[in-house]
């Protein structure tokens, strides 16, 4: 349902994947580097895969 976050995802693994987003290196564009990074975290939290076309 809209508005929802997955089930299949838990708690120690989006904090794995938000610790990722935490240790970019202060490069030339790392913040929107890290920005683009958590908003494909977001969505990938609110719409999962669909594996079945990937099987295909």
């Amino acid at each position: 349902m809209a508005g929802e976050i997955r089930t299949d995802i838990d708690g120690r693994t989006l904090l794995r994947a938000m610790g990722g987003v935490c240790n970019l290196r202060a490069t030339k564009g790392w913040r929107e580097d890290a920005a683009r990074i958590t908003a494909l975290l977001f969505d990938g939290l609110r719409y999962p895969a669909d594996l079945t076309a990937a099987r295909a």
